[in-house]
């Protein structure tokens, strides 16, 4: 710990650790797995991320935390069937880790304890208060916000929650593999495009239509995101005749460069850790529609008539 204080930066990403006041990682399974089950599954309560003085409080810290399991709507059927469907799951595979227990799961008289009772808390599991607590808003030392997906989600103005994007239902079970700006499906769902084109007799005139989907800005969370649009025109045999930018779009294309910036005191862009000010934001807002328009040249071939 440094200067007595535990590190915040654990209290999201390792929130079993940080309850625990432990900052070796690898001294038990449910520490180093980050944010797994053990984390989102005893969430009671969400206290908000302000205290009343003003000051953050993220991550665990901004929950109670049950005792017992909590679940979008507990068990739908006996705790006993869905053992049994537990230890069906494991029959012929190699032993796995149970997380409940911190070893592993090697025996039929466990088979129990891979389905613990589930204790209905809709209004936690079903809704964004289960995400808030990490996601809703971090500044750096200086009070520059970094992130603040929270604070874009109230400007949305939507009642749509994070989990039907973020862990979509099928055949009944929510998708555990948290998909975002890792996940190429999330991110197609994300965004709306459409390209219109009228040729000239100069050149063509393109217009790129983009539409945000999503309740919150595009790129959202850490500000080292950033978002490209990159637009190329090919002929007939797909030989590459014009493009919107070659090597970096903050200097060729800055409108197709969504991205926000932080600054220093002189203006000058810095990592997150030192900004003192922010810069420049160019994301997309929440259910934003944005138009670029290009204009490629058009260069008549030697065989074209008139």
């Amino acid at each position: 710990m440094k200067n007595g204080k535990y590190p915040v930066c654990l209290k999201c990403h390792a929130p079993n650790a940080a309850q625990d006041k432990k900052t070796k990682l690898d001294a038990i399974p449910a520490y180093k797995e980050g944010v797994n089950y053990l984390v989102c599954h005893r969430l009671k309560k969400f206290k908000g991320t302000r205290l009343s003085n003003g000051k953050l409080r993220l991550g665990i810290d901004a929950y109670e935390v049950a005792e017992s399991c909590q679940g979008p709507s507990g068990f739908p059927t006996s705790f006993s069937q869905h053992a049994e469907m537990a230890k069906k799951a494991h029959e012929g595979k190699e032993e796995k880790e149970n997380p409940h227990r911190q070893k592993p799961f090697v025996s039929d008289e466990e088979a129990d304890e891979m389905m613990l009772p589930l204790e209905s808390n809709p209004e936690m599991l079903k809704t964004s208060a289960a995400c808030l607590g990490c996601h809703d808003k971090r500044a750096n030392s200086h009070g520059v916000p970094l992130c603040a997906t929270g604070d874009e989600y109230v400007a949305g103005r939507t009642h749509v929650s994070c989990q039907p994007c973020h862990m979509p239902v099928s055949n009944g079970f929510a998708n555990h593999s948290m998909g975002g700006g890792h996940d190429a499906a999330t991110l197609r769902r994300a965004l709306f495009l459409k390209l219109d084109a009228t040729k000239g007799e100069k050149a063509i005139k393109v217009t790129v239509h983009i539409r945000n989907q999503q309740p919150h800005k595009i790129p959202t969370g850490a500000p080292f995101r950033n978002m490209v649009l990159k637009v190329t025109a090919y002929d007939q045999d797909g030989k590459k005749l014009w493009e919107n930018f070659k090597n970096h779009p903050a200097k060729e294309d800055p409108k197709s460069y969504f991205v926000y910036k932080l600054l220093n005191k002189e203006g000058k862009p810095v990592p997150p850790p030192k900004a003192t000010q922010p810069g420049e934001d160019t994301r997309l807002n929440p259910y934003e529609r944005r138009e670029l328009s290009y204009s490629i040249p058009v260069k008549k071939r030697r065989d074209d008539k008139g």
